[in-house]
């Protein structure tokens, strides 16, 4: 992981190769969850395979974060997420992101769009995200996301509804990164980045997990 966007200087994250939110012991390929906390508060990583929106395809993605403190005396400044970032330099950047906002709801942003979905979500409870980006070269393009709790069943097919979903909206970027990012005032622990097509290939614990460069 990286600190900056274009940079080769390491993030200074925590990593924790033999522990994993998941609840099972890490396969021999994983690196184990990051923990991001104050002042450290952004990790970028290059995609092995970029997500394009310039191109018709189904996208599905899934990770599991959680926040590990809660600061009583701040409501701003503790959201936490992960989101897809283009490495092109463009005067108006965009991006794909997927998180908890401050006041700890389950938060979807594309384009300019920005949906929060109640109930809040509990710090010291691990989430399982998954999210669905349907890309078209010529129609709009859309994202779907669902945050499941750990006392939810993980269902084998995919739902016919989901938490939230943005609206139609045109994207031709190519998103080649991912970055994890925290508040000042918020530390989180983030697991298990899965990049597939189908449903399956991000909710399946058995199939394989190299979705990141190997640098």
């Amino acid at each position: 992981w990286r600190k900056k966007k274009n940079s080769g200087e390491l993030a200074q994250c925590d990593s924790h190769p033999r522990q994993s939110l998941t609840g099972t012991e890490p396969a021999e390929n994983q690196l184990g969850l990051i923990e991001l906390r104050r002042p450290n508060t952004t990790a970028w990583r290059t995609l092995e395979k970029p997500i394009r929106m310039d191109t018709n395809a189904i996208y599905y993605l899934s990770f599991y974060m959680q926040k590990v403190n809660n600061d009583p005396d701040v409501r701003d400044e503790q959201y936490g997420n992960l989101s897809l970032q283009t490495s092109t330099v463009l005067e108006h950047p965009r991006k794909i992101l997927f998180g908890m906002s401050s006041e700890g709801y389950a938060t979807l942003q594309a384009d300019m769009q920005i949906i929060e979905s109640a109930p809040p979500l509990q710090s010291g409870k691990t989430y399982f995200f998954v999210a669905k980006i349907v890309a078209s070269e010529n129609a709009s393009d859309q994202v779907f996301m669902r945050a499941f709790s750990e006392e939810e069943a993980i269902p084998d097919q995919e739902p016919p509804v989901w938490t939230s979903n943005t609206t139609p909206f045109q994207d031709s970027n190519v998103f080649d990164l991912v970055r994890l990012r925290v508040a000042r005032k918020g530390d989180y622990l983030f697991d298990e980045l899965r990049i597939g097509t189908t449903w399956g290939s991000v909710i399946n614990p058995d199939l394989p997990r190299l979705v990141l460069e190997k640098q």
